[in-house]
């Protein structure tokens, strides 16, 4: 027998095939495409259904003298696919950062008021969630939403294509926007407000629910053994933390990839007043009685714009991205940058705004403003956590995790900005790792998460902070600060001149 954890992200997904014991037996991947525009930011469902069938094919026939019995998957948070009875009734899903839907939440919010969306549901209500792509299709696509049975994040739909009834984890419900957090079930005042159709939302059940078996059909599509046991998944940035091994308070864990995202574990969850304070949401893990929170913004998407932008010259992208390290200064840049190139994450949630850097000479090298670029994206994430340090909520160290956790650079500029050490792992996909755990937990293979943890994780290099380097960093994000503050207004004003 053998464990399957499959993840479905931005630009690409990953399936990963575990004995019971922790060893890796097999994995294959797939990527697809962003289709941006004016505007916009959507994946085509068609295309993401082939590459994850692409990804779990050739991982299961690697490994097809273990067969899977269970499995479990994972995905970003806010994407969801309309379905009918059997599949699809719409080509696209709308990204979370695709700014559409920001005019149509405006009224509901008005009416619930902020704090309140945010005693209610854990989040700072913002266009990012899938209510307002809902609410934008009501309004411009509703044939589609007339053709809908349910709406369905990414690991729902894929789950359900594989066999298992319509439903949602309590993690993706909140990333609707319209979860009761302490109820753990749709607001019915919140779904009221928004005219939805409630028969569209999923049947809300806790991460690892038992949500079916591979049908037929779903064998057919992904080469899973018919029978196989499906396990209820949800947001990748929880089951991130538990395949970093993050299952108690006090630890967290930042997975670095297209966007980064710092998630801190609660044993239940702060105050709403507290977290509101600090632009943090507060979300179920998917392990009871724990809690999470998100400190996110762009991150490798932005490392990948400026190699684009800048290595042009270099075509092979992991080449390009060893030659720019390389050609970083050792010491912090002179120049700032502000990692807002299109809509920003906690503690701000900035809608519209531009990136800038500032403090450029003639002298100034591109492999200079490469390492202005890592480090603005990472004074970013400061922000958060020196808040969380004032609510009491300190970290002993950083888990990372993602694709961008293989640059030594970027880890030892990064324990050097938090002054924190700075961990890696051996395994980087640590979302489908942590898919594969739950589903050994959940079937029992695994009396709990500590021993399964026991068998999954393996640290790799620590990266401990350098004393002058945080000292002089600790300085430059005051300068970053005040670079915010003075730019955020007139970027947004410049994004709503300029179009987009």
């Amino acid at each position: 027998m053998s464990l399957l954890g499959i993840d479905v992200g931005t630009t690409g997904c990953k399936a990963v095939i575990y004995a019971v014991d922790g060893r890796r037996l097999a994995a294959g991947s797939a990527c697809y495409r962003v289709e941006r525009g004016a505007g916009k930011a959507e994946l085509p469902v068609a295309e993401v259904e082939a590459a994850v069938a692409e990804a779990v094919h050739r991982a299961v026939s690697s490994a097809a003298g273990d067969p899977v019995t269970a499995l479990c998957v994972t995905s970003m948070g806010e994407s969801f696919v309309l379905v009918d009875e059997v599949g699809p009734v719409s080509p696209i899903s709308i990204l979370g950062h695709d700014p559409r839907g920001r005019e149509e939440l405006a009224p509901i919010v008005d009416t619930i008021g902020p704090e309140e969306f945010f005693r209610i549901s854990g989040n700072i209500p913002t266009e990012n969630h899938s209510l307002p792509k809902l609410l934008w299709l009501a309004k411009h696509d509703a044939r589609a939403l007339e053709k809908a049975r349910k709406f369905l994040c990414w690991s729902d739909y894929i789950s359900f294509r594989l066999g298992a009834f319509p439903s949602s984890g309590y993690s993706h419900a909140n990333r609707a926007l319209m979860l009761d957090l302490d109820a753990g079930q749709w607001s019915e005042r919140i779904v009221k407000a928004s005219g939805l159709n409630p028969d569209l939302l999923p049947m809300v059940l806790p991460e690892g629910s038992v949500v079916g078996k591979v049908s037929p059909q779903g064998e057919a599509r992904f080469g899973v053994p018919q029978g196989a046991v499906i396990i209820l998944g949800g947001h990748d940035q929880i089951l991130n933390a538990l395949g970093a091994g993050c299952v108690v308070s006090g630890t967290a864990v930042d997975g670095m990839g297209t966007f980064e995202c710092i998630t801190p574990v609660y044993a239940g969850h702060p105050s709403h007043a507290d977290l509101y304070a600090l632009g943090l949401n507060v979300e179920h893990h998917c392990l009871s009685g724990l809690f999470v929170s998100f400190i996110y913004n762009q991150s490798g998407s932005v490392a990948e714009w400026f190699l684009r932008t800048f290595a042009a010259d270099l075509p092979d992208i992991s080449r390009a991205y060893a030659k720019l390290e390389r050609e970083m200064p050792p010491g912090p840049a002179r120049p700032l940058f502000l990692p807002l190139l299109e809509n920003s994450g906690s503690p701000h949630f900035i809608s519209g705004a531009s990136g800038v850097y500032e403090g450029i000479k003639f002298d100034t090298t591109r492999g200079e403003l490469f390492k202005a670029t890592l480090e603005g994206i990472t004074y970013y994430f400061l922000e958060s956590l020196r808040r969380l340090e004032g609510f009491g909520i300190r970290m002993d160290e950083l888990v990372v995790t993602g694709g961008a956790s293989a640059s030594d650079a970027w880890l030892a500029l990064k324990a050097d900005i938090f002054n924190l050490p700075v961990v890696r792992l051996e395994v980087r996909d640590a979302g489908a790792m942590g898919a594969a755990m739950l589903a050994g937990i959940r079937t029992d293979v695994y009396r709990d998460a500590a021993e399964a943890a026991s068998l999954y994780v393996r640290r790799a290099e620590r990266f401990e902070p350098n004393a002058e380097r945080a000292r002089i960093y600790a300085e430059r994000f005051g300068l970053y600060k005040t670079m915010y503050s003075d730019h955020a207004d007139r970027l947004r004003n410049l994004s709503r001149l300029s179009g987009y």
